[in-house]
Order: C-alpha cells, then structure tokens, then sequence
C-alpha cells in the first residue's frame, strides 16, 4: 500500500519544519522564497529568480514535504497614490 503524505501548508508548521530539517540559514531563506509564493504566486516567483535559485528552492521545499499551492489570498488594505495632487489614500474594500 503506497503511503500518503500530507502537505505541510500552515505557515507556523512550515516555519517549524523548515528550521527542523534546515537549520536556521536555509529556513530563513525558504521561508521569505516561500512567503513570496504565497503573496504572489508560483509563476511569479519563478520569472523572478534564476533558474538555479528556483529549481534549488522548490526541491528543498518539496523534499520537506511543504506546500505549494497558493493558500493565502494577500488583499491589500488601502491605496496610496503619491502622484495625485491631494496624495491620496483609500480603504480598499
């Protein structure tokens, strides 16, 4: 019978994993790598960073079983537009 894991995706057991298995250096480096998945998505991500940083970074985070589907949906609170005359800010809703 194959064995089924289950994906590490809340972000306190990602951190705890990631320093478990890692060490605090590379846990430091996949949790920002992971936080900017969660903010702005894979395909981003991966336009983002070299081919090298990227292959590299998603083999550790498969290899400590983390998810990486996009789990947080990251809305923004206000606008802020510098150009306006009046500088405008507002709630987004």
């Amino acid at each position: 019978m194959e064995k089924i894991e289950t994906k590490i995706w809340k972000f306190e057991e990602v951190w705890e994993t990631l320093l478990k298995k890692y060490g605090s250096k590379r846990a430091h480096t996949l949790k920002g790598f992971y936080c900017s998945i969660q903010i702005v998505g894979l395909k981003k991500v991966k336009e983002e960073n070299t081919k090298t940083t990227y292959y590299k970074n998603i083999k550790y985070l498969k290899e400590a079983n983390i998810s990486l589907e996009q789990h947080y949906k990251i809305k923004p609170l206000f606008y802020f537009n510098p150009f306006s005359k009046e500088a405008e800010t507002k709630e987004v809703k």
